[in-house]
């Protein structure tokens, strides 16, 4: 999406009018069920209403920060111009890594609040509230404009190393934050968010694409898995809520591919049994 022509208004309102749709309608469809737990469950009615329009009902509040980039698409193309000429993404334009620092500042100034306020202080917040507005994840967004408009085909040796600092990092932060009472450490902080900035990087080179391409298999796993991921996100917590109930399961690794298995079952069989012009409406 970064290289569309959204320099006009009719191109800008074209693409907001087509894609828009395409992540909020299904969150608003698949957001029933959290719907009716929330007033089943005596919350507010109102409140709950209002939070299913807003995005607010599980882990929703990533299509509306979706929906937040779409719109900001535009500015992100002009604060972040492509280079000419094929030359590597370390030797951007130096307004694209002006760019980048700032956004970075911005993101990790962000999750420190949030950790601060959440983990720290504890601080219970809704999901849509601390981790829905757009400035938190900004960087990221920025790092795939940045990527799919430059030169894929650089060093990957500096990022696997810091890669595995913001590992061991992450681990220690943890342990840190949940030393608070009350905290929970799992989830965004500043290290992660280090860590997954080195992994978007060596996961989109050149380089570790080629070697994903030499195994057939392996390719089309990957290629495949990414046209439903849409759909497995949008009922995965549905499938956790579930088989919580009636599965009792000790080990995380054995449930993280219990629900992907039950999850990917689900969603192919929807989208067998679902006609095209509809399944559309449930992100399948």
């Amino acid at each position: 999406m970064a290289n569309k022509d959204l320099s006009t208004r009719e191109n800008r309102n074209a693409f907001w009018a087509h894609q828009i749709p395409k992540v909020y309608i299904p969150a608003l469809v698949l957001g029933v069920p959290w719907l009716a737990i929330a007033i089943l469950g005596r919350e507010n009615a109102l409140l709950s209403i209002v939070s299913w329009f807003c995005c607010g009902m599980s882990i929703f509040y990533y299509i509306a920060l979706i929906i937040q980039y779409y719109l900001l698409l535009p500015v992100i193309q002009q604060v972040a111009p492509p280079i000419l000429g094929g030359q590597k993404i370390l030797k951007l334009h130096k307004q694209t890594i002006t760019t980048i620092i700032i956004t970075a500042i911005i993101s990790l100034v962000c999750v420190a609040i949030e950790t601060w306020v959440r983990c720290i202080k504890g601080v219970k917040l809704p999901l849509i509230i601390y981790a829905g507005p757009f400035p938190l994840w900004i960087l990221f967004f920025v790092l795939g404009v940045v990527i799919s408009r430059n030169n894929r085909d650089y060093k990957v040796l500096w990022i696997v190393f810091l890669l595995l600092v913001g590992l061991v990092l992450q681990v220690f932060e943890t342990w840190y934050l949940n030393s608070f009472n009350g905290s929970d450490g799992f989830g965004q902080k500043i290290s992660s968010f280090c860590f997954s900035a080195m992994m978007i990087l060596l996961m989109f080179s050149n380089k570790t694409e080629r070697i994903f391409v030499r195994s057939v298999v392996v390719f089309k796993f990957i290629t495949w898995i990414g046209s439903i991921s849409f759909g497995i996100y949008l009922t995965h917590c549905l499938w956790i809520l579930v088989l919580s109930r009636f599965i009792q399961i000790n080990s995380w690794i054995v449930a993280w591919f219990v629900v992907l298995a039950c999850d990917i079952i689900f969603v192919m069989l929807l989208k067998k049994v679902i006609p095209v012009r509809i399944a559309k409406y449930l992100g399948l």
